[in-house]
């Protein structure tokens, strides 16, 4: 056996091993990204119609921007201010579903917003969210489209009362717990993760209560 054709075939399993080696950590850095951005990995990667490198490198874009974002706690009373906005905002889905729904939108923008979130753009509110908040983003996304008739889809009375419930889950985790003594939160607020908009009752003739 030669030494030219032993050369040869050092180098042919020196490629292969360097391939073998980048796909491994591309593997690797795909899984990370997955656990990291939960659904919204999935959803990203179909938004750039299955190319995953495309998919990668727009969140890892996303990390660099905003993945050491400042953020800051809500103070006490602040979170109170929020906390009786939205239990007014859960007795108005009663009557107007409609209005209800665009209050929570605007429930959610103001605590995003004191929260240290981009205020604009939108797109970029999205994508901080993203990277601190994938598990309720996609809820957040569908309220945001209902309320601004961008979804022509999600206008109904149940419709809305699905992203009502959902966009609850998101606002838990916006908030997080009460500074100071939880004990003192107010008494006449609902059990916090356990609500469900009431169905709004028929008062036409003929109706049963």
């Amino acid at each position: 056996m030669s030494t030219g054709f032993l050369i040869a075939l050092l180098i042919v399993v020196i490629l292969i091993v360097g391939f073998l080696a980048v796909r491994l950590l591309a593997g690797k850095g795909t899984e990370v990204l997955r656990r990291r951005f939960g659904p919204e990995y999935d959803r990203t990667v179909a938004r750039h119609d299955g190319d995953t490198n495309a998919a990668k490198k727009d969140l890892d874009g996303r990390l660099h921007r905003h993945g050491d974002l400042s953020l800051h706690p809500l103070t006490a009373e602040a979170y109170d201010q929020y906390a009786a906005e939205w239990s007014y905002a859960q007795e108005e889905f009663v009557e107007d579903p409609a209005k209800a729904a665009a209050h929570a939108d605007g429930i959610l923008s103001g605590v995003v917003r004191e929260r240290g979130f981009p205020a604009d753009p939108y797109r970029e509110q999205l994508a901080a969210l993203s990277v601190h908040h994938p598990q309720h983003l996609e809820s957040y996304r569908r309220l945001h489209a209902a309320v601004h008739h961008t979804d022509k889809g999600r206008n109904r009375t149940e419709d809305l009362r699905e992203l009502f419930v959902e966009a609850r889950a998101f606002f838990d985790d916006l908030v997080g717990e009460r500074p100071g003594n939880v004990s003192t939160q107010h008494t006449d607020e609902p059990e916090r993760r356990s609500w469900t908009p009431l169905r709004r009752r028929d008062t036409s003739p003929g109706s049963t209560p």
